[in-house]
């Protein structure tokens, strides 16, 4: 998985560095992160490009009013980007 180098993967700037909760989960899951390059914008074009569109069409977007919603909506927006941009999962993460 490709992944940019904010602090929600690369843990806390302001204390001493540690596995953030999401890159814990990440390799818990047996996903080889693949960093890309930090202070680079050129270098993370497609992650930026997707971080954007997400703020964009979606969290900035939509004022939502509880947990269950940000779900349910969340749901339909990763649907409809697989949709967009043809993602096929393979076989395995389908059926989970």
């Amino acid at each position: 998985m490709k992944v940019d180098n904010e602090l929600a993967i690369i843990g806390s700037v302001s204390r001493k560095r540690n596995i953030s909760k999401a890159m814990s989960f990440l390799l818990r899951n047996q996903v080889v992160p693949i960093f890309t390059v930090p202070r680079r914008p050129f270098s993370q074009a497609s992650i930026k490009g997707n971080n954007s569109i997400f703020a964009r069409k979606f969290w900035n977007r939509i004022d939502f009013k509880s947990v269950e919603e940000v779900d349910e909506k969340l749901e339909w927006f990763n649907l409809a980007s697989q949709r967009y941009t043809g993602y096929q999962p393979r076989k395995s993460e389908a059926r989970r």
